[in-house]
């Protein structure tokens, strides 16, 4: 008896430091968008009914971003600052390159001739707004420790993007440079050069600043093992599972004609992630848990707008075969539940940490005529350092890390000794971002059912 409680603990103690010592290498997250928070439950991953499948309606608001380094910036302005005489200088190198005529547009226009190669500067503000649902399951398998669980949602993404020319605005009281020839300009310039903007857009071929699209996201299949302890290390259970997934690039694509576009998740490519979650009962009630994941995407090449030099991505007159190798996503995300405030009623708190690491690109044209900012050589106007700080400023804009806050309340019909069908948990659950960098500010409400049978 003694030797069988003693190997039961030893067993139990190994397994939770190797936890433990494994923890800080695997923060994780499925969620690979910085626009829609598609942050996982705990409740579906620790479940061990031989069944379970859940259903939930979401909404998601968003209408500022935080800066990579600090402050606020407009969503689109996560590619980088507009400065409008980049842009116009990309569309010049394209049409160079094609051997056709070009004059920039600010000397064909009246009352702005003296813009020519100064800083045109526009502040770029944007909304990202989603709603649809979300459908998940699992079923146990040839063992009551192994289960094969899968996740989709249901999205409808909606954006919007609005062009205002910095002068006097609140860009000066950041400490921005504003050239002294925009500064000065009247009313009716103003105009002018919005229209400036207007007509180089209509000839990258660039479309009008509203996107709205549906359709599903990426869809999710897993394997999760689960392993529990009872009575052990003066816990009532300790409970831990091992989740291997891969994320399947079911889901719409940022558009390139549309700069305020975004990718539903996974932006067309394949990943594969781990997660591991042990989850501890303290007492009757009480539980605390640890959510720590990791994905690893996999290489992808498509047609994508590419920078010239310093303009943004989404705004480059130049497009082609370019291959973007995603960085790891992780996070960590330590949890309390308490059960039965009131019968069957729980209480979720969780923080989440979620980081995501710089992306590379790679130019995969080949021999062009017009150089793309990854195959440019210093010249008389452009030296080496410029260029290669141009790469990695442009790197450092696609990594980012964000903060969130998630508070659940969950009825559970068999806490609450309901002899209901199928033992439903309703929940309604409020993911806000507290902190962020080079991360969309947005915020998503969840209402939901899980079923177990």
């Amino acid at each position: 008896m003694f030797t069988q409680l003693f190997s039961r603990t030893f067993r139990c103690s190994s397994f939770l430091l190797l936890t433990l010592l494994c923890t800080p290498h695997l923060f994780a997250a499925r969620n690979v968008s910085r626009y829609l928070p598609f942050l996982d439950r705990p409740e579906p991953t620790v479940v061990t009914d031989r069944v379970h499948f859940g259903a939930s309606a979401f909404l998601t608001i968003g209408s500022s971003a935080f800066r990579r380094g600090g402050g606020k910036v407009g969503i689109p302005e996560l590619w980088g600052p507009y400065n409008l005489s980049d842009v116009i200088d990309s569309l010049a190198a394209v049409k160079a390159g094609a051997g056709m005529p070009f004059t920039n547009p600010f000397l064909l226009t009246p009352g702005t001739e003296g813009l020519v190669d100064r800083p045109v500067i526009f502040a770029v503000d944007g909304t990202v707004n989603s709603s649809g649902g979300m459908f998940e399951g699992s079923l146990s398998l040839f063992s009551p420790n192994v289960y094969l669980g899968f996740s989709i949602p249901i999205v409808r993404v909606e954006t919007r993007a609005r062009y205002e020319l910095v002068t006097r605005s609140r860009r000066e009281r950041e400490g921005e440079f504003i050239d002294p020839a925009v500064r000065n300009l009247e009313s009716g310039a103003v105009n002018q050069v919005e229209r400036v903007r207007l007509a180089v857009h209509d000839e990258i071929g660039l479309r009008p600043d509203d996107w709205d699209v549906s359709g599903v996201g990426d869809l999710d299949v897993f394997l999760r093992f689960h392993f529990m302890c009872e009575r052990t290390l003066l816990m009532r259970s300790i409970n831990t599972n091992l989740r291997c997934g891969v994320l399947v690039p079911t889901s719409k694509t940022r558009s390139i004609d549309f700069p305020s576009s975004v990718p539903f998740m996974g932006d067309g490519h394949w990943a594969m992630y781990f997660e591991l979650l042990p989850e501890f009962e303290l007492k009757h009630d009480w539980r605390v848990g640890m959510m720590a994941s990791l994905v690893v995407p996999f290489d992808e090449t498509s047609e994508r707008r590419l920078p010239v030099f310093r303009e943004p991505q989404i705004y480059s007159a130049l497009t082609g075969e370019t291959e973007l190798d995603l960085g790891i996503t992780y996070k960590l995300a330590p949890y309390v539940t308490i059960e039965n405030l009131i019968d069957g009623l729980h209480f979720h708190g969780r923080y989440t940490y979620l980081h995501h690491e710089q992306d590379t690109t790679t130019d995969k044209r080949g021999d062009c005529p017009v150089k793309s900012y990854l195959q440019l050589e210093p010249t008389e106007t452009r030296t080496e350092q410029e260029i290669c700080d141009n790469i990695e400023r442009k790197e450092n804009l696609s990594g980012y890390r964000a903060h969130y806050l998630s508070l659940q309340l969950r009825y559970n019909s068999r806490s609450a000794m309901r002899e209901w069908p199928l033992r439903p948990n309703f929940y309604i659950l409020v993911d806000t971002l507290l902190e962020g960098s080079g991360m969309a500010k947005t915020h998503q409400l969840t209402l939901g059912v899980d079923f177990h049978f």
